[in-house]
């Protein structure tokens, strides 16, 4: 929300505009609607007056909140850490106030078609970032560590999300 917003916390927006980035988002769209619904079964319905959206990235979203064309949105953390570290003057005009269950960043993919020693050499340069002293620069103005090794387990959590909003009645945020 906007840094100067007379809302204290998430639950004082109720009522409000509230953006999100795009359906098929996890971070601006399914981690907002698994952390919502709690409130939205509370309460027996609609949260939000308004939604608005597909505001498409984090960086539109923290443009409507400051434009005044949501009261609350969605924020990516690593999106965030990125304005943090490279828009600090942008981001000094929003405040956090919720942060959403943990869960995977988005992973790197391939085409089918892409040969598989290909695929699995870039995996085996993408786990030496984290150690590579000449990526060091790069790393700290990505803000990242490095890369961990995923497996299609890993993302169970975004369907079940989905598949629990979904059966409570709950198919967009607000």
């Amino acid at each position: 929300m906007k840094a100067n917003s007379p809302f204290r916390s998430l639950e004082d927006t109720f009522g409000g505009r509230l953006g999100y980035t795009a359906e098929d988002s996890h971070s601006g769209y399914n981690a907002l609607r698994h952390h919502l619904l709690p409130y939205w079964q509370q309460r027996g319905g609609k949260l939000y007056r308004e939604n608005i959206g597909p505001l498409t990235t984090p960086r539109r979203v923290i443009e409507a909140v400051v434009g005044g064309d949501i009261d609350v949105g969605p924020l990516d953390s690593y999106a965030l850490d990125l304005m943090q570290r490279h828009e600090p003057d942008l981001v000094k005009q929003i405040r956090v106030v919720a942060t959403t269950d943990v869960a995977p960043i988005p992973f790197l993919v391939a085409s089918r078609e892409c040969p598989n020693e290909v695929v699995v050499a870039l995996q085996t340069e993408l786990l030496r970032v984290g150690e590579a002293a000449t990526l060091a620069d790069l790393r700290e103005r990505l803000c990242l560590q490095g890369f961990a090794p995923v497996t299609v387990t890993d993302y169970d959590l975004m369907l079940r999300w989905d598949a629990e909003a979904r059966a409570a009645g709950y198919a967009q945020p607000g």
